[in-house]
C-alpha cells in the first residue's frame, strides 16, 4: 500500500493494524526509489510519502509528560497525524470526530489535553466549561492554525452556498471515470476499517 499525504497518519494506522515497523518504508520525494534500496521496498507492506502537517507536528512525547504531571488525573488524546513517539504517549488517538466525542462523553470535572489544530481545542473549551481542556503545547507555544481550514469561513461557504443555489457549481474537480471508480472503492474501504 502507498499512503500519502500525511507519512503519520499512515504509521500510525500501519502500527494500529498490525503491521510491524520492519514492513513500514518511508519513501523521500525526489531519490532514486525514494531513498530506499530494491530489497527494502519489495520488503514494505506500507510505503509512506513524506508529508506531513505542519499543526500536528507540533506535538511530542515530551508534552505529554509534562502535562501528566500538572494534570495526573488528566487523559491525553491525539490525532493521528502527530508523530508515533506522541501518539503511544496519549491515553487515546483519533479523528477530529474521535477527539470530539471522547471530550464530550468524558463526566463532569474531566481533563484532558488535546493535541490537535488549536481552533478545535478552542472550540472544546467553549462547548464544554464544565471541564478542564488544554493544548497540548508547552505555554510558550505560538500554537498554529491550520492555514488550510482556516480558509473554510462563514463567508467562503455562504458564497459557495449562494452558488449551488444559482445552480452554478464553482471549484468543481472532474477526473476520469476510471480514476473516479477506483476512489470511490479506496474511500469505501477507508470508511469500512
Amino acid at each position: 500500500m502507498f499512503f500519502f499525504p500525511d507519512e503519520h497518519l499512515g504509521r500510525n494506522s500501519a502500527l494500529a493494524l498490525g503491521i510491524d515497523s520492519e514492513h513500514i518504508l518511508l519513501w523521500k520525494r525526489g531519490e532514486v526509489l525514494g531513498g530506499n534500496s530494491p530489497e527494502a521496498v519489495k520488503q514494505a507492506r506500507v510505503i509512506l510519502w513524506d508529508g506531513f502537517c505542519e499543526v500536528h507536528m507540533e506535538f511530542d512525547p515530551i508534552q505529554v509528560e509534562l502535562f501528566r504531571k500538572e494534570y495526573p488525573e488528566g487523559k491525553v488524546i491525539i490525532h493521528p497525524e502527530s508523530r508515533y513517539s506522541a501518539v503511544r504517549k496519549a491515553d487515546a488517538y483519533g479523528s477530529t470526530e474521535a477527539i470530539i466525542k471522547a471530550v464530550r462523553e468524558s463526566p463532569a470535572g474531566s481533563v484532558w489535553a488535546v493535541g490537535t489544530e488549536v481552533n478545535l481545542v478552542k472550540r472544546l473549551q467553549f462547548q464544554h466549561p464544565d471541564k478542564i481542556i488544554k493544548l497540548l503545547a508547552p505555554a510558550s507555544c505560538e500554537c498554529k492554525f491550520c492555514k488550510t481550514m482556516g480558509l473554510v469561513t462563514p463567508a467562503t461557504l455562504l458564497w459557495l452556498l449562494d452558488n449551488l443555489a444559482d445552480g452554478k457549481m464553482v471549484n468543481q474537480i472532474t477526473v476520469s471515470a476510471d480514476i473516479a471508480a477506483a476512489a470511490k472503492l479506496s474511500l469505501a474501504r477507508m470508511l469500512e476499517i
